[in-house]
C-alpha cells in the first residue's frame, strides 16, 4: 500500500508581508504579497536569497510573486519594487 504524502499550510507575516506555505509531501508552495500595498516585481538579487533561505528550511521550494495591481499614485517605496536589503525585502 502507498503512503499519501501529507500536506500542511502554514502562514507567516511581518508588518506588511504575507507568505502562505503549501506544502505537498517534500514540495513547499510558498505566495509572497504586501497586500494591500502595491509590490512590484521582485528583484534577481531579493529572489536568490529568498530561495536559497526556503530551501535551506522547508526544502525544494517554489516562490510565487504574488504581487498586486500597480496603480501610478502608490508611494515610490510601493513602485520599487522588492529589492535587495530594502524594507520590503527585509518584511
Amino acid at each position: 500500500m502507498t503512503r499519501k504524502k501529507p500536506f500542511s499550510y502554514m502562514e507567516s507575516s511581518c508588518n506588511t508581508a504575507k507568505i502562505i506555505n503549501l506544502k505537498f509531501g517534500d514540495l513547499s508552495l510558498i505566495t509572497l504579497t504586501r497586500a494591500p500595498k502595491v509590490t512590484e516585481d521582485v528583484s534577481l538579487e531579493s529572489s536568490l536569497l529568498f530561495k536559497e533561505l526556503l530551501q535551506t528550511k522547508l526544502g525544494t521550494s517554489i516562490l510565487i510573486d504574488a504581487h498586486n495591481s500597480r496603480y501610478e499614485t502608490a508611494p515610490k517605496g510601493e513602485l520599487d519594487g522588492v529589492k535587495f536589503n530594502s524594507q520590503a525585502a527585509r518584511e
